[in-house]
């Protein structure tokens, strides 16, 4: 199970092996609908993911450091997305990152999720000429993308799903 804590309430997702039965998915649909839970994302093992139940879109609001051109942005994390365990403990690396690369032009995001460490770059000034971004996760992928439009850095970016691990750079 993992479960991220968005601004808005627990993002849950469910890895199992072997299907469960309707009625229990009806319950866990009910059960979640009555709670903090906002999205219970079912991950079959070997299928892509089944979104069970929805009543937001997770969000997560990561405070930029001060020398960017706006002061925060909201992630929308992917079912199942990798976060660290510790908000803080992301946030302050994600900063870091900033800091370290801010003379760099070309970055490159190995395992890159939804941009939760990468992201914030888009926003520097001068922003990087591009960022290119893999990961074998295509909803991240596909979250990162549409913070980028939303933002109008699309041409900043660059995403590609890849599964590293077989099919390393």
């Amino acid at each position: 199970i993992d479960i991220t804590l968005g601004d808005n309430g627990c993002d849950v997702s469910v890895h199992y092996d072997t299907s469960w039965p309707e009625e229990v998915m009806r319950d866990l649909t009910i059960k979640a609908a009555s709670s903090s839970i906002i999205r219970l994302t079912m991950i079959e093992k070997g299928t892509d993911p089944y979104l069970l139940f929805t009543s937001q879109t997770p969000a997560i609001r990561w405070t930029l450091p001060e020398s960017a051109s706006k002061s925060a942005i909201t992630l929308h994390p992917a079912a199942a997305s990798f976060l660290q365990a510790d908000r803080q403990a992301e946030q302050v690396m994600a900063h870091d990152i900033y800091e370290a690369l801010s003379s760099c032009e070309m970055i490159l995001d190995l395992f890159s999720g939804s941009g939760t460490l990468s992201a914030p770059l888009l926003f520097r000034d001068p922003a990087p000429r591009k960022i290119s971004a893999y990961d074998s996760g295509k909803d991240a992928i596909a979250c990162y993308e549409a913070l980028a439009h939303q933002a109008g850095k699309s041409m900043q970016l660059d995403t590609n799903v890849r599964n590293l691990f077989h099919a390393p750079l």
